[in-house]
């Protein structure tokens, strides 16, 4: 299964200069998880562009969405290389996992204050109004994610629930109410030196568990 999981991963080496298309305007693929050193060095909830080469220690690990394709990946060691319509897994590069059409959510947030909010969105496809789980797992993407600490979901009745920002992730509180299915809630990442960044997005129960925030 892996080594079939392989092929469909791996160019030829023979052809690898004709699989290197051209970067398309959009990012191709998600960092979802980074475990040890990589070059460049890459964080959890980068967006990284085609033409790109990340470099793993030979212990270190990543986990990462190829957007075109939803196609989730784990990977250890060796190389990986993204290019515009697929990516490759080179060197001794190792596959951990792989799962197919596990594409997350994402919004693309205003420069705003909490109340008056602008929105402007972006799933996979444009929307106006992004989904959201009703128990969602909320990455904060950008240069700069870590001025950032609390990601905060807004209802008609005021705040919802503060989720704290650990590792550019926020995770739904446990002992909190799950958000309500069709209503629509906004959602915000505060920061001590830095203006809020805000977008509105709708409950849906069978919308991806990861929301991407993007700025």
């Amino acid at each position: 299964m892996i080594g079939n999981i392989m092929k469909k991963l791996l160019c030829a080496a023979g052809i690898l200069a004709v699989c290197n298309t051209a970067a398309a305007a959009d990012p191709r693929a998600l960092v979802t998880d980074v475990i040890g050193t990589t070059t460049p060095e890459i964080f959890a909830f980068d967006e990284i562009d085609a033409g790109t080469t990340i470099v793993l220690g030979a212990s270190s690990e990543v986990r990462l969405t190829f957007y075109p394709t939803c196609e989730d990946v784990a990977v250890r060691g060796g190389e990986i290389a993204i290019f515009d319509t697929h990516m490759t897994i080179e060197g001794d590069g190792e596959l951990l996992e792989y799962i197919e059409g596990n594409c997350p959510s994402a919004v693309k947030l205003t420069e705003s204050d909490i109340i008056n909010a602008a929105v402007i969105s972006r799933a996979m496809n444009v929307r106006i109004d992004p989904e959201i789980s009703l128990r969602p797992v909320v990455g904060v993407g950008g240069a700069n994610a870590g001025a950032f600490h609390t990601i905060i979901v807004t209802g008609s009745r005021g705040m919802r629930v503060a989720m704290p920002i650990v590792g550019r992730k926020g995770v739904w509180p446990a002992d909190a109410e799950p958000l309500k299915n069709g209503k629509k809630y906004g959602i915000a990442i505060i920061g001590d030196t830095v203006k809020p960044r805000v977008a509105k997005v709708i409950a849906n129960s069978d919308a991806p568990e990861l929301l991407v925030l993007r700025y």
